[in-house]
C-alpha cells in the first residue's frame, strides 16, 4: 500500500510540461466515453530554414489507423510574404497520444501541399526533456510522399512524456464551458473541419468545404491542386436551445483556380449530421463517407458547449 501511494500523480507528471502545457487543455473538447492516452506531446514549431515560399502555415497531424477518438491536428498562423526564407512561428501545441508509436506528421502549407517530413516516432524521444530538431522536408504529390527531397527545413522543439498508468484524456482536459454571454438553456455549437481524403473530380482539384446550419452558410478557404486538403478551420453557433432535429449539411467543392476560369464549381461530395449527436455525445470527431461521388471521406469534429 506505501509503493502505491508514493506513485506519482497525474498532477505531478502534468507539472513536468509547464504552465503552457496546463492551459492548451482548454481548448480540446470532451467525450462522453472514456479515452485512454499512453502519453502527452508538446511541440514547440520555432522557424522554417531556406523554404522560399509564399505565405506557409504548418500543421501537425497525429496519424491514426484506427478509429478518431482525440483531435489529432493542428495548425499554426499563416506567416504573409512573398517567397518567406526563414518563416518565424514559435508556436506550442499539445497533442495526446492514444498507442505506443503513433506517428507524428509536419506539414509546411501554402494554397497547396508543399512539403512534409518523414514520420517522427517520438517513442523514441528522451522524455521529460525537450529536443530541438532540423528535419528536411519531402516533395509531396497529391497529399502522398513524393519520394525527393525539397529545398529547406522546419526546426521544432519536441517534448514527449508518457503516462506510466491508465490516464482517461477527460481528466486531464475538462469541456470547456460556454463562452460568456451565451443564453441561458442554449449554448455553443463548435464545428471544425479538419480534412478530406481522397477526393474525386472530374475538371479540377482546387477543394474548399461549405457549412450549412440553419440558414448560415460558412466556407473554408480553398487549398489548391490536392485530393487531400487539410484546413483545420473552425466554425461557432451559438444556440437559445439544444438542437433537436436540425442537421448540419456539409459539401466539398472544387473551385475553378486562375486560368481556367470557363470551368465552373464542381461537387466532390457532401454529408449530413445531426446536430443532436453532439448534444448527446458532447464531443465526436468522426470521418465521414461523402455522399453522391464514388470515394471520399471529411473528417469533422462536433463539440457541444453548455453554460
Amino acid at each position: 500500500m506505501k509503493d502505491r501511494e508514493e506513485r506519482p500523480s497525474m498532477d505531478e507528471i502534468l507539472n513536468a510540461l509547464g504552465t503552457a502545457l496546463r492551459c492548451q487543455c482548454s481548448d480540446v473538447g470532451v467525450g462522453s466515453k472514456q479515452t485512454r492516452i499512453v502519453g502527452i506531446l508538446n511541440v514547440k514549431v520555432l522557424k522554417g530554414l531556406e523554404l522560399y515560399i509564399e505565405n506557409p502555415y504548418v500543421i501537425l497531424k497525429l496519424r491514426n489507423l484506427r478509429d478518431q477518438l482525440i483531435p489529432s491536428m493542428k495548425k499554426t498562423a499563416i506567416r504573409y510574404g512573398y517567397k518567406k526564407r526563414d518563416p518565424y512561428w514559435n508556436e506550442e501545441f499539445t497533442l495526446y497520444v492514444e498507442y505506443p508509436d503513433q506517428p507524428l506528421e509536419i506539414w509546411v502549407e501554402i494554397h497547396e501541399q508543399v512539403g512534409r517530413i518523414k514520420d517522427l516516432i517520438f517513442s523514441n524521444i528522451t522524455s521529460g526533456s525537450p529536443q530541438t530538431r532540423k528535419i528536411r522536408l519531402f516533395n509531396v504529390k497529391d497529399g502522398r510522399h513524393g519520394g525527393s527531397y525539397l529545398q529547406g527545413k522546419i526546426m521544432v522543439e519536441i517534448m514527449y512524456i508518457p503516462c506510466s498508468y491508465y490516464t482517461a484524456f477527460e481528466d486531464i482536459c475538462p469541456l470547456q464551458k460556454a463562452p460568456t454571454g451565451t443564453p441561458k438553456g442554449g449554448g455553443l455549437l463548435l464545428v471544425i473541419i479538419h480534412e478530406a481524403i481522397d477526393l474525386q473530380s472530374s475538371y479540377h482539384s482546387n477543394p474548399y468545404a461549405s457549412l450549412l446550419f440553419r440558414g448560415e452558410l460558412r466556407k473554408t478557404v480553398p487549398i489548391k491542386k490536392t485530393s487531400y486538403p487539410k484546413w483545420q478551420e473552425e466554425f461557432t453557433f451559438v444556440l437559445e436551445q439544444p438542437p433537436t432535429e436540425e442537421k448540419l449539411h456539409l459539401e466539398v467543392i472544387s473551385t475553378p483556380w486562375m486560368g481556367i476560369i470557363y470551368r465552373k464549381e464542381e461537387s466532390m461530395g457532401y454529408i449530413d449530421v445531426k446536430a443532436v449527436d453532439a448534444v448527446k455525445e458532447r464531443r465526436i470527431i468522426n470521418r465521414y463517407r461523402l455522399q453522391n461521388v464514388k470515394h471520399g471521406s471529411l473528417m469533422v469534429e462536433l463539440q457541444w458547449r453548455s453554460i
